[in-house]
Order: C-alpha cells, then sequence, then structure tokens
C-alpha cells in the first residue's frame, strides 16, 4: 500500500483504492449514475455538459472516463 491523496477530497490516505474510505460510497453511487446515464445517453458533448446533465462534478466525469474497463457508445446527437 502507498501514500495517496484522495482524488474527492484532498485528504491523504493509506489504501489501494483511488479514494479515500470517507468519499468511497459517495465515489460507488456517482460512478453507477454516471454509467447508467453514458449507457442510456452515449458520450455527448463535453466534460461540462456531462457534468451539468448528471450533477457530477467534471473533475469527477473526467476520472470515471479513465477507468479501465468502460466503454462508451457515441452519441448521434448534437448537443453541444
Amino acid at each position: 500500500m502507498e501514500f495517496k491523496k484522495c482524488s474527492r477530497c484532498g485528504n491523504f490516505y493509506v489504501t489501494e483504492d483511488d479514494v479515500c474510505p470517507n468519499c468511497k460510497t459517495k465515489d460507488a453511487l456517482e460512478f453507477e449514475s454516471f454509467k447508467s446515464y453514458v449507457e442510456k445517453n452515449g458520450v455527448q458533448g463535453n466534460l461540462y455538459y456531462m457534468s451539468n446533465a448528471t450533477g457530477i462534478a467534471e473533475k469527477n466525469v473526467n476520472r470515471f472516463m479513465n477507468y479501465e474497463g468502460l466503454t462508451f457508445k457515441q452519441s448521434n446527437k448534437n448537443n453541444l
């Protein structure tokens, strides 16, 4: 295990996870919400647009988009 800085709250912690234990539950809920949104709507617009559509902070939308194993369909809509 290594000493890390939580990408959500900025606190330091020691674990293998990407976020601290205090943020883990909220992060999992937001990821499931993001995943459902993308499965239904595809990747639309930019980070700002997707953040507003999901209610998830842009930095977390960006982080979720980079998760391994997550595949996206491209939307045919032009919602920029």
